[in-house]
């Protein structure tokens, strides 16, 4: 029989849930509506384990949590609340928690679910001796592991050596086991030093520099050395692998290194070098990037300035077929070039972008030369390039600045000033008394200085600032800050800012146009204050209705139970579909309570697709984004419109097998797209599919999914080919979207 105490301010559920546990016979289950209550029960009896809920008065769930391990060690402890918030959830198994189930769902998987977890946690707690067991069956395994293995606990000593480290050292195990002071290392290297096994535990610069290079994957170190002295003094090169070890607590207790004999493999690479390194020694001088490759893209050969440039090595491009990220509109253009490459025409030149690793776009210009065999045939490709990057951003750079001074001149309104680096105004443009109630001859003389206006608590900011802006030839800016008028009054002013520069290219004062911008702000700031009131609102009231719904479907559960009429049964079946669908759609109110809530803003269209699809399972669909750095201006919920699209793919598309996003510009705007190759809409239910109540579930998703685009005015309808896939279209006014620009 097991004991449990079950923790809930929910008094219909502490009732019902001790009903559903006791019903098997195996456990007796005491009730409490708050941990104050539990506390003073915990001390006259002993509980196999604790059931919680989350949001309780007084002392919450995780707030319990911490009593209990304080003062009961690991007692098991379940989490079971419908509180779903996945900062409680890591902050109750951060805590030590045993499990965590959420409230809400079919009652009988649910409960059945609670007992099992109970019933884990306690057994658990009672296979500590177990545990040991299976550590010493470990360590045997470890002593039969083919590699040559070895580990080391905390202090340094030697705490396992298996056989196959007893045949390459000739050392036996009870001659090593329990010493330390890098005893280990004697018969590898012939002397005491710290191994790979040592620099895992205590990063090390000098330990690292014994070795050529040292490869990380997760916790592991990966490296390979000469070792002079196993093999009885004959030597072998050597890979060997080291990692932390743990104990079930995930507490450090050591360390395990293996290794490997791979004289072969190095006695071939270096044959193979050998025979490169006349043809190696002439190119590896050049500064160019030096490459051969096959017709089918496999490079033959690749100088070291080609590494350095990619940061790859050799081995991870010669044999390969490495082709860097190359944007779509520069595909055609290298297409292109390649195919005017002929025998009589074999050399041509070109320039193009890559993307780098990291998301960089970078120029480069290439010579290619095309190499044909006697019959004409295509047999190689050599090419030189170069990074050219700094001549365009140079270029666009010129450009760029035009296009400010451009736009500086033809939108200006409100106040322009000059200023040194003093804060002293040279001179002024509109209506400066009316915005801050000092004359223009006020700040012309100093008297204030315009920095004493601005507010103090952005006057450090502001400051820092103008600093910046001194320090950068043609640099320019946009900012906002507070500044107190004469009479008192606080006004929020946008300034477009940017410096003036002498002959020299060097600034000696700051040119600005400012704008009053407070009722702008006043607006947000109340709209922003009446969001955060909804939402906690509604956050409290969802909370409340599920805990009441759960609670009626388990009396619902109960009844059906206990009778037999058959047309009771399907009244009360009804009742429990019609309180689901309740809960669904109450529940799915949390996702979107945010609508609108946060200021729109600009957002990389390629991130937001790659996080919808971190939340979906997508099996063997492909999702291919091509947007080239498209940015659009929308909800910060826009991430749940491409959710959703995707996920409506997934689920009714039946022989879906790719989706597709991309974009093309047109004369009403920007049009982004996302197609996928399933079943398709028919045509009579294309716009139906948008309405509210539409559909299976809770017929919110696509309704949704308009509502936060037209936030931001962007529209989106289904285009798609009925049995060809499902195709919708994202209309995205002109301000409301911007591209990179490219020379």
């Amino acid at each position: 029989m097991f004991f449990v105490l079950y923790v809930d301010d929910e008094a219909a559920l502490l009732e019902v849930t001790k009903i559903f546990l006791e019903r098997s016979g195996t456990m007796s289950v005491d009730t409490a509506v708050s941990a104050a209550d539990a506390i003073p029960m915990l001390k006259v009896r002993q509980y196999d384990a604790i059931i919680a809920d989350y949001q309780m008065p007084d002392i919450d769930g995780i707030a319990f949590l911490k009593y209990i391990r304080s003062n009961y060690g690991d007692l098991p402890f379940i989490l079971f609340t419908g509180k779903g918030r996945e900062e409680v959830v890591i902050e109750a198994l951060n805590n030590g928690a045993s499990f965590y189930l959420p409230k809400g769902g079919e009652p009988r998987s649910q409960f059945a679910e609670l007992e099992h977890k109970v019933r884990l946690a306690i057994e658990g707690r009672r296979n500590a001796d177990e545990l040991h067991e299976s550590q010493q069956r470990m360590a045997d395994i470890i002593n039969f592991l083919p590699d040559a293995t070895f580990a080391i606990d905390l202090a340094g000593n030697v705490i396992a050596w298996n056989k196959a480290m007893e045949e390459i050292t000739g050392i036996q195990k009870e001659d090593i086991l329990g010493t330390g002071d890098y005893s280990y290392a004697i018969p590898i290297y012939g002397m005491k030093r710290p191994l790979l096994i040592n620099l895992v535990l205590h990063e090390n610069r000098e330990v690292e520099q014994c070795y050529p290079y040292i490869t990380r994957q997760d916790n592991k170190l990966i490296s390979e050395l000469f070792a002079p002295c196993i093999y009885g003094g004959n030597g072998a090169y050597i890979w060997f692998i080291a990692s932390r070890l743990y104990d079930t607590k995930g507490r450090v207790i050591g360390a395990i290194e293996s290794i490997r004999d791979i004289t072969g493999r190095k006695k071939m690479e270096t044959a193979l070098e050998e025979s490169e390194q006349r043809y190696r020694n002439v190119v590896e001088v050049q500064t160019e990037f030096i490459s051969r490759f096959l017709p089918d893209g496999t490079h033959i050969f690749v100088n070291e300035a080609y590494c350095r440039y990619f940061n790859k090595r050799r081995e991870d491009i010669i044999g390969k077929k490495f082709v860097p990220e190359i944007p779509k509109k520069d595909k055609k253009i290298v297409r292109d070039h390649f195919a005017c490459l002929t025998r009589d025409n074999p050399v041509a030149a070109v320039s193009h972008r890559i993307v780098m690793p990291g998301g960089q776009v970078r120029w480069q210009r290439w010579f290619d030369r095309a190499i044909f065999d006697e019959n004409g045939t295509l047999v190689e490709y050599q090419s030189v390039g170069r990074d050219i990057t700094d001549s365009k951003l140079a270029e666009q750079a010129l450009q760029e600045s035009e296009e400010r001074y451009r736009s500086f001149v033809q939108n200006f309104h409100g106040i322009a000033f000059r200023s040194t680096m003093d804060f002293v105004p040279l001179f002024f443009h509109g209506e400066v008394e009316q915005i801050t109630g000092y004359t223009e001859q006020e700040f012309l003389s100093g008297s204030p200085r315009w920095d004493q206006i601005i507010h103090p608590d952005d006057r450090v900011r502001l400051r820092k600032s103008f600093s910046d802006i001194a320090s950068m030839a043609g640099y320019s800016t946009v900012r906002e800050y507070r500044i107190v008028r004469r009479d008192g009054a606080v006004r929020w002013l946008r300034e477009q800012v940017q410096n003036i520069c002498d002959p020299d290219g060097r600034p000696y004062a700051i040119q600005g146009a400012l704008y009053d911008i407070t009722e702008q702000k006043q607006g947000e700031e109340a709209i922003q204050l009446a969001n955060k009131k909804l939402t906690l609102l509604s956050g409290v009231t969802r909370h409340d209705i599920l805990n009441k719904i759960s609670a009626l479907l388990l009396y619902q559960e109960l009844m059906m139970n206990m009778i037999s009429d058959s047309v009771l049964v399907s009244y009360v079946q009804k009742q429990i579909d019609t309180a689901r669908l309740i809960q669904d759609q109450i529940a799915i109110t949390k996702d979107y309570e945010n609508i609108g809530v946060k200021s729109p803003q600009w957002q990389d269209v390629r991130q937001v697709v790659r996080k919808a699809m971190s939340g979906l399972d997508t099996g063997e669909i492909s999702i291919d984004c091509d947007t080239d750095g498209l940015e659009i201006l929308a909800d910060p919920m826009l991430e749940r419109v491409f959710y959703n699209l995707f996920d409506n793919s997934l689920r009714h598309g039946k022989t879906t097998t790719r989706i597709t996003v991309w974009f093309f510009e047109q004369s009403e705007g920007l049009t982004l797209r996302t197609r996928d190759d399933g079943a398709g809409i028919p045509v009579d239910k294309k716009e139906k599919i948008f309405e509210k109540g539409y559909g299976e579930n809770t017929g919110l998703g696509l309704f949704l999914v308009r509502e936060i685009l037209s936030i931001t005015g962007i529209s989106i309808a289904e285009t798609g080919e009925p049995g060809t896939g499902a195709q919708f279209d994202f209309l995205v006014p002109h301000d409301k979207y911007r591209i990179p620009r490219t020379p």
